[in-house]
């Protein structure tokens, strides 16, 4: 068996040996840390519960201003 062959038969082996090492809900890329669901709409609730008085009239602000521009846009193409 050539070399080439032996290296391509070892790589094969260890990505069959990797397949299962990150699992999304069990493994980790921090040790002691675990994985979550990625739900956009429960990570901005978690957002705004824990964010203070400035930072909800930031997002409120943030939040006109596009609606604002948006208008703008639409106005312009007609």
């Amino acid at each position: 068996m050539s070399t080439s062959a032996k290296e391509r038969r070892e790589e094969e082996r260890r990505r069959a040996q990797r397949l299962n090492d990150a699992v999304i809900g069990k493994t980790s890329a921090k040790k002691g840390a675990k994985d979550y669901c990625i739900d956009p709409d429960q990570t901005l609730k978690e957002l705004i519960a824990n964010s203070n008085e400035v930072e909800q009239e930031i997002r409120l602000q943030t939040d006109r201003g596009k609606k604002c521009l948006n208008m703008v846009r639409i106005h312009l193409e007609r």
